[in-house]
């Protein structure tokens, strides 16, 4: 499932090397670690959790997960995680504002060749919901 594929695009804390793809865009640079260890290595086991509950389409548990993660350690990559729980869960208000965020804080360290797909996602999947 698509949906699950897309998880990982946002954030690849637990193997700089893993290579998933969403829709032909090449996967994000792995996220730069928290200050400290100890946050950084909270946020990577949030994750890991969040990743195996989208696996498993439990993406409430992947979502509340990943929230986690991002209270760790906040980097804009999680928000993309995050954007595709609600994404997941039909919540269209929460998805479209994790996504802006996501664009908004990662501003030119999104791979401008995924900006296109997200906003489609914002837009396309949810013409209805206010965006910001």
């Amino acid at each position: 499932m698509r949906i699950v594929s897309c998880f990982v695009l946002g954030l690849l804390l637990l193997s700089p090397a893993a290579a998933w793809a969403c829709a032909d865009v090449e996967p994000a640079p792995a996220v730069k670690e928290c200050v400290d260890e100890a946050p950084a290595q909270t946020a990577k086991e949030h994750y890991a959790l969040g990743f195996e509950a989208a696996e498993e389409r439990d993406y409430e548990a992947a979502l509340q997960a990943f929230k986690k993660a991002y209270a760790a350690c906040p980097h804009f990559a999680i928000l993309y995680n995050l954007g595709q729980a609600q994404i997941a869960l039909n919540r269209p208000r929460e998805a479209i504002a994790a996504l802006s965020r996501y664009l908004q804080e990662g501003q030119e360290q999104i791979p401008p060749e995924r900006i296109p797909v997200v906003k489609e996602q914002m837009h396309g999947r949810f013409p209805d919901a206010p965006h910001k």
